[in-house]
């Protein structure tokens, strides 16, 4: 009796291919909540066949009584049903051996798409679809799991809010030509994780959220999802909305953030049309709009342009959301690019022994030997100093050059022109 929970995790014995042992833990059993310790506010989930999926807090007698009846405070076992299982479905992966006991190196069969997706993201199903290591997330320890050989060192680095930052510059660019002169652009400059005045901290404490997924919904903002979008990722976030507080809150946020439709009309209205206004973000949307509507979208930096199926010649106004998202996402890419040339550069120019191993999105990562691991962080320093400003250059001052020639010299002279010692 004592051990029926762990006989429903085995194979029965009259099965032909038996063998001892738990081997049935799924997704799919109930009884896998209480062997990974997942929590819900802090306190253990639990499934009744009358309510479904909820929660036990330790002395209460009323945790899943008339929660039907009281709407005003709902028992989240609807929405843990509907949540948990994709999020576990997409954080549970199985976690592949990379490296023997006798630290012989494993090739592995995936191969890194550098273009991948229409904003020339790469694609790869391990590494670029495994997030950082969290307690809280199951198989996150994917990154964890990957070591190198003896006598090296990984030396890596992400671009601190990139995406966020690239589209507050186009917004500068659009309304005064200078960094920081927008509030969305000056909360970049000057908003700290640390002390919670980022963006993505300012808008977990607005909304009632955690940082992780205000992420989620600043992103999801900046890339032209509408309100109700928000709304959802609101209700999922915060179980404790309702319908029409997650509503309110959102058209709050929208007001304050992308602003309002305005057809008055401004010397800096490059759109033509009716422009977002009122907003701290109205000058960063109005355009990444003007780069989406324009003949042949192009990125500012480095010129380059958008498929030819998704210009608006091909398919007029549709499909402007994901055109938006190019815009910033394709502008990344031109970062990362660019980075990759000036490392090159740098551990040519001063022998540092190492290599490029792989990037993550707005991350790098480079095998270096460990003797020189230092001077290659630092170069990592120097290259994101450079690639930073050649951006901000080009996007600010050379926001009108579309031709590729006279961007890729000025890119090269700024690479090549500036040289810091590494001694």
């Amino acid at each position: 009796m004592f051990f029926r929970w762990y006989r429903k995790l085995c194979e029965k014995i009259s099965e032909d291919n038996w063998s001892p042992g738990a081997s049935l833990i799924s997704l799919q059993m109930r009884l896998t909540p209480k062997l990974m310790g997942l929590t819900w506010d802090g306190f253990p989930l639990h499934y009744t066949e009358k309510h479904g999926w909820g929660y036990l807090v330790p002395g209460r007698r009323d945790n899943l009584n008339s929660q039907e009846e009281n709407q005003e405070y709902l028992c989240p076992h609807r929405a843990i049903e509907k949540v948990y299982q994709e999020y576990c479905e997409q954080n549970s992966k199985e976690q592949p051996e990379y490296l023997n006991p006798s630290d012989e190196l494993i090739w592995t069969d995936s191969t890194v798409i550098t273009a991948g997706t229409v904003t020339r993201r790469a694609v790869e199903p391990t590494w670029l679809t495994a997030s950082n290591a969290r307690r809280d997330r199951v198989g996150s320890e994917l990154k964890a799991m990957v070591q190198v050989p003896p006598g090296y060192h990984l030396v890596g680095a992400d671009v601190d809010s990139q995406e966020l930052w690239i589209a507050a510059v186009l917004g500068e660019a659009h309304f005064a030509g200078m960094h920081g002169s927008t509030a969305f652009g000056w909360m970049t400059l000057q908003g700290k994780k640390s002390q919670g005045t980022d963006l993505h901290s300012r808008t977990a404490d607005a909304v009632g959220i955690s940082r992780e997924h205000a992420k989620v919904f600043n992103y999801g903002r900046i890339y032209g999802a509408g309100q109700p979008f928000a709304e959802r990722l609101l209700m999922q976030f915060n179980h404790r909305l309702n319908q029409t507080e997650a509503a309110s809150k959102a058209r709050q946020m929208y007001a304050l953030t992308k602003g309002v439709r305005s057809s008055r009309r401004k010397k800096w209205d490059v759109v033509g049309k009716r422009v977002w206004a009122g907003g701290t973000e109205s000058d960063m949307f109005n355009k990444l709009e003007s780069i989406a509507h324009s003949a042949q979208p192009a990125t500012p930096v480095l010129g380059c342009r958008i498929s030819r199926a998704l210009e608006p010649k091909a398919v007029k106004d549709e499909f402007i959301t994901s055109r938006v998202n190019w815009a910033v996402q394709s502008s990344a890419v031109d970062y990362l690019h660019l980075m990759l040339v000036a490392m090159k550069w740098l551990f040519e120019e001063y022998n540092i022994d190492g290599r490029f191993c792989i990037s993550i999105h707005d991350e790098v990562r480079y095998l270096v030997r460990s003797e020189d691991r230092y001077r290659a962080a630092l170069a990592l320093q120097i290259t994101n100093l450079l690639t930073r400003s050649l951006c901000k250059t080009v996007q600010v001052f050379c926001i009108r050059i579309s031709k590729v020639g006279q961007l890729s010299h000025l890119s090269m002279l700024f690479i090549t022109g500036v040289c810091l010692p590494m001694h």
